[in-house]
């Protein structure tokens, strides 16, 4: 069953700026020594292209598909790879619960960042990226386990309840990263084919600290109803600026050995 897009075009392009940053070396270090010539990668939900189109930087020589279910992220990803003329990388619009297009035992790697935490069946999109990979390759996943938000701002921390409410109303796991090595294994990876470990990104420069509240506005704290969007929008412009505000976040990774 096709998903619903959730985010509308315009909210897509504050995305954009918050996720702009990502890249293989920074947000999916665990998977680099994975990537040799000519590897297939599969990027399930990859938004906007950031970790995708460094994925396929990476791995000059291979072929790498993004898949997300949002097509204003899909647009946005394939606009990037024109611009920045990568040739070995393609985007589609797909549902990573039931990638039915994709053949069995067709990529070295399928991975996702930031994914689990957002879907309903997260045991289920683990065992298509179990069946489209080849036997020896591996199915990773990266997802959150917290934010360090330092001071607190009301505002902020109501985005994160937000957040959270709307995850589990439909369905979803904001919380998932502490059981995402028992789905891998749920998947249908024996526990001594399990890889697991942890890894943070600090989000404490101006810049990041913008980026990062870009995406908060356009995830839910910009909407809430009766709002002042002006005087929100320099509210967390303050706190951006204030030197001593700092961004910290701890997340779960897991790689599974397909044999």
């Amino acid at each position: 069953m096709a998903s619903k897009p959730l985010y509308t075009s315009n909210q897509m392009y504050n995305f954009d700026d918050c996720f702009a940053h990502r890249n293989i070396g920074y947000n999916s270090p665990h998977i680099a020594s994975y990537v040799e010539e000519n590897t297939r990668i599969l990027d399930v939900g990859c938004s906007t292209g950031a970790i995708t189109l460094s994925l396929a930087k990476h791995n000059p020589s291979g072929y790498v598909l993004g898949i997300d279910h949002e097509p204003g992220a899909i647009s946005l990803a394939k606009q990037h790879a024109k611009e920045e003329g990568i040739t070995n990388v393609e985007f589609r619009v797909a549902n990573a619960e039931d990638m039915d297009d994709i053949q069995d035992e067709s990529f070295d790697i399928a991975h996702a960042h930031q994914v689990l935490l957002h879907v309903t069946y997260p045991i289920t999109v683990l065992k298509e990226m179990r069946r489209v990979v080849k036997t020896g390759g591996i199915v990773a996943t990266r997802d959150n386990c917290h934010v360090f938000r330092h001071p607190e701002h009301p505002l902020l921390e109501q985005h994160v309840n937000k957040f959270i409410a709307r995850s589990l109303a439909r369905g979803a796991h904001p919380v998932g990263s502490h059981l995402n090595h028992e789905w891998v294994n749920e998947a249908g990876f024996p526990w001594e084919c399990i890889e697991m470990g942890a890894g943070s990104w600090d989000w404490s420069s101006p810049e990041n600290k913008r980026n990062w509240t870009s995406g908060v506005l356009a995830g839910g704290l910009g909407s809430i109803e009766g709002i002042d969007r002006a005087a929100l929008e320099k509210e967390v412009e303050e706190w951006v600026k204030n030197p001593r505000t700092r961004i910290i976040a701890l997340d779960s990774w897991v790689i599974g050995h397909k044999k």
